[in-house]
């Protein structure tokens, strides 16, 4: 046989087994059984002459990387690949329910009670159902009426409702004097 034919032949079983190695997992055993093919189609094709060994040494250290990085661009579907390779999650594993989303903005503007202290996360109860809130920047007491104010990537934000009573109230510091509270006045320093 020619040699020529015998080194493409022997370049062609090198890739193959390149290809063999990358789907079958064999410790590297089939990669060296293929390294041992290339190199043997080298030197065949260099005991030819001078140039086809030179022409085989050049097409097979070009060809070697292409059909790695075209492998491995294959690779990842293969079923070893898959078990290896670690897929992306899909759109609909990691967004939330479209029902769930328009669920909870249909809350804004409704009225409820706090179920425990929001400091600034708490528990609402709005209708009767029970939800998770975050307190628009002060501290809402427990079974103190609340009112949402917005939903912002799935929080319910709230703020607490204050009566009339309450503002008016005689309990209320703020509405009292500083003599009732027992308090001297504070002389205005700017009035000297």
């Amino acid at each position: 046989m020619d040699p020529i034919a015998v080194s493409i032949l022997l370049l062609i079983a090198g890739l193959a087994l390149i290809f063999v190695e990358l789907m079958i997992p064999s410790a590297g055993l089939i990669g060296v059984i293929s390294a041992a093919l290339l190199i043997a189609g080298i030197v065949v094709a260099f005991n030819a002459g001078f140039v086809p060994g030179l022409i085989v040494l050049i097409l097979t250290l070009t060809s070697v990387p292409i059909v790695i990085a075209l492998l491995l661009k294959v690779w990842p579907n293969t079923p070893i690949g898959r078990r290896l390779f670690i897929s992306p999650p899909k759109a609909e594993d990691v967004s939330p329910e479209a029902s769930l989303v328009t669920g909870l903005e249909t809350l804004i503007g409704q009225h409820g009670t706090a179920r425990s202290k929001l400091l600034p996360a708490g528990n609402i109860t709005i209708d009767g159902k029970h939800y998770d809130a975050v307190s628009d920047g002060m501290p809402i007491e427990k079974d103190q009426p609340i009112e949402v104010i917005a939903v912002k990537a799935q929080r319910i934000i709230v703020r607490p409702t204050l009566k009339e009573t309450q503002i008016d109230s005689p309990d209320n510091a703020l509405s009292q004097s500083i003599e009732s509270l027992g308090l001297e006045a504070i002389d205005d320093p700017l009035q000297n």
